[in-house]
């Protein structure tokens, strides 16, 4: 009994020190792989570089899988009138239709219709009155090409803009430029090409952030309020230093947030037409008397004489004696 149990407790231990020499090593390979195929999903590999160096540009997804870039500022800080598409397949960027204004801290939303609307911004290397944009234009992802659109009532930029469940676009706050930070909002009606005023936030905002919820409202949240900006403040003083700096006339961060509830659908209001002169009722000419077409009498068909025949004299007959 005692020789059982020895070389039972023997092939256990052997069987434990072979468990220990095969599956630890196993083990601690298994998740030496688990973290070499994590590792390699979690970094990034380089792609295809554009064409242009650019930033403060807007990148937008297509629905056939490409990325429109456009517009942006140079290293000179001037902005650009450029676009591109990257392909993901190939992983490389080719040049598209150039917008029609060049422009910087504008923004690009997609719309339902395929189209992508780019608002406002500005196109000089300053903070000029003269440079803040209100021009709208849409790029057709079909033909490349750019087209004008309606112009924003007030032109903006460092603005948001959100696409609402009924398919128009709400544009909010930003910089006018040298005038305080803006509160207005409007709306894009794609249909029509047009803008309509809506309510205005309650903190005039620029460098905000706006998020549609589930429930269809807007949360607008944080970014600067305060004055304009001096004409001379350039939009990076680090990467243009022969600029001259100019001060922020009292702009801070703000922490407030506002929700943005989107009303019906407003009827547009046609444009009236001119209303046609009338034309002169022309006289109309006097009818003259009716005159009847006299009837032709009929001619009378003259009877046919009637042949007479003649009659034959009769031939005397001498009598001799």
């Amino acid at each position: 009994m005692m020789v059982l149990c020895s070389r039972t407790f023997g092939l256990l231990s052997a069987t434990s020190i072979l468990l220990r020499r095969v599956a630890f090593p196993l083990l601690f390979s298994t998740a030496a792989l688990l973290l070499v195929q994590r590792s390699s999903a979690d970094v990034f590999t380089n792609t295809g570089s554009l064409a242009t160096g650019r930033d403060n540009h807007t990148a937008t997804l297509l629905p056939n899988g490409k990325v429109l870039a456009a517009g942006g500022s140079n290293a000179s800080g001037n902005a650009l009138v450029s676009a591109e598409l990257y392909d993901p397949v190939s992983g490389t960027w080719t040049a598209t239709g150039s917008l029609n204004n060049a422009r910087v801290y504008h923004t690009a939303t997609f719309l339902p219709n395929g189209m992508v609307l780019v608002t406002g911004g500005h196109d000089g290397p300053s903070f000029t009155p003269s440079d803040v944009l209100s021009s709208a234009e849409l790029y057709d992802p079909a033909s490349g090409t750019w087209t004008v659109t309606g112009s924003l009532n007030t032109e903006r930029q460092t603005h948001t803009a959100t696409l609402l469940p009924n398919s128009m676009v709400l544009v909010a706050g930003g910089f006018e430029c040298c005038s305080p930070t803006s509160a207005s909002a409007e709306l894009y009606y794609p249909a029509s090409g047009t803008w309509t005023v809506t309510g205005n936030l309650n903190t005039a905002r620029a460098f905000h952030t706006a998020t549609l919820l589930p429930n269809g409202m807007v949360l607008v949240a944080a970014g600067e309020t305060g004055g304009g900006l001096n004409a001379s403040f350039p939009v990076d003083p680090d990467r243009a230093p022969s600029w001259s700096l100019g001060v922020p006339d009292a702009i801070f961060p703000v922490a407030s947030a506002e929700l943005y509830t989107p009303g019906p659908i407003p009827t547009p209001t046609p444009t009236p037409r001119a209303t046609p002169r009338p034309r002169p009722t022309p006289h109309p000419r006097p009818t003259p008397p009716f005159t009847p077409t006299p009837t032709a009498t009929p001619i009378a068909t003259p009877t046919p004489t009637p042949t007479v025949t003649p009659t034959p004299t009769p031939t005397a007959t001498s009598v001799v004696g």
